[in-house]
């Protein structure tokens, strides 16, 4: 398989770089003015708190760059061929 197919250009890796740093501004926007209450309070009864919700959105997106990270290091998955 010739693996320069599947590598993202030089373009394509720009912009999906300034896609998740626009994502962390607008997300940390979104989260930056709530007060105390906002924060604490859950969405709905016996429901998450934003607070709960946001480091869960952080974490996930921390275990998804681990992986992310971890399938740019090796070579292709057998599976990912088409």
């Amino acid at each position: 398989m010739d693996t320069t197919e599947t590598r993202l250009s030089a373009d394509e890796r720009a912009h999906l770089i300034q896609q998740l740093r626009d994502s962390q501004t607008e997300f940390l926007g979104l989260i930056g003015g709530l007060t105390d209450a906002q924060w604490t309070s859950p969405e709905a009864p016996d429901g998450w708190s934003v607070r709960q919700v946001a480091e869960h959105l952080v974490l996930g997106e921390m275990g998804m760059l681990v992986k992310v990270k971890e399938a740019l290091a090796g070579p292709p998955h057998p599976d990912w061929e088409e």
